[in-house]
């Protein structure tokens, strides 16, 4: 039996990607019901490229005027889903298998207690697009946004969290797991093409990481993995490169001491109370 879905992108000047992204679910064995796009602001082409491949697309302009927040994306977009199983796909993800959603479906549909399927990215980046994907892994895993099928029903329980302004799915996992949700994982099944490297953004998730998702354990781990790659590849690191990782590690560890960081500048100052 097939059970339909909707797809949910959210997008930001994405003409660069968004034709492949859509050509991609479009071409699926299984493909989506309903395509739900999430539009902060465009100024090129991107909402021509969705109308013209998808004309019946559901198109949600975020509010003009209003900081940007993951969240917020999602939790509008995902109102607009009439389906069991919405799949979130950021605007840069390819699938790169014919059959992701088909398999993600099934999995749901004869596993009740999973919430959501994660996918992982392809290790050959000239995949295939007809080769079929691996299993389905039962290995503990978290959510993530990049691209993932989840229970609609999981978000009706658990919209995400509009108070942090990024790592959304990381906290959503944290929250569906502790109502007896698991996360499965589908391997190698999609290409994260983002053109862009934000070292801003990748400080600021491991603020938010560090203040609001991990324990103490969590961040003595990936503080020592920080250290493990500086130390390994320090010799060979551009000195840019090298900072981003510092930046990264000081800011996770500033997090989890609960200093509070100003987003509009460089300062910190202690959290009160």
């Amino acid at each position: 039996m097939k059970t339909s879905y909707a797809v949910l992108i959210r997008t930001r000047d994405s003409e660069a990607t968004i034709r492949e992204v859509l050509t991609g679910l479009l071409n699926q064995r299984l493909p989506p019901r309903r395509v739900v796009i999430v539009d902060n602001q465009s100024r090129d082409a991107t909402l021509a490229i969705v109308h013209e491949l998808v004309p019946e697309a559901v198109v949600v302009e975020y509010p003009a005027g209003e900081p940007f927040n993951y969240s917020k994306a999602l939790n509008l977009g995902m109102a607009e889903v009439d389906c069991e199983f919405c799949l979130i796909v950021s605007s840069h993800v390819i699938l790169k298998r014919f059959d992701v959603t088909q398999k993600s479906l099934s999995f749901l549909r004869e596993s009740p207690k999973y919430g959501a399927v994660v996918y992982g990215s392809v290790k050959d980046r000239d995949l295939s697009f007809n080769a079929p994907s691996p299993s389905i892994t039962d290995a503990a895993s978290e959510a993530n946004n990049r691209g993932q099928m989840i229970r609609t029903s999981c978000w009706v329980e658990e919209p995400f969290c509009e108070t942090i302004p990024t790592c959304e799915d990381q906290l959503w996992s944290r929250a569906i797991k502790a109502r007896a949700w698991a996360v499965a994982v589908l391997p190698e099944v999609i290409s994260y093409e983002n053109p862009y490297k934000n070292t801003a953004k990748r400080v600021q998730e491991a603020y938010v990481m560090g203040r609001w998702i991990d324990t103490w354990g969590d961040t003595g781990r990936a503080s020592l993995c920080s250290v493990r790659v500086l130390l390994i590849k320090g010799a060979r690191f551009r000195l840019r490169e090298g900072l981003a990782e510092i930046q990264v590690l000081f800011s996770r560890l500033l997090g989890k001491a609960g200093v509070e960081r100003n987003y509009g500048s460089s300062s910190y100052r202690k959290r009160l109370g």
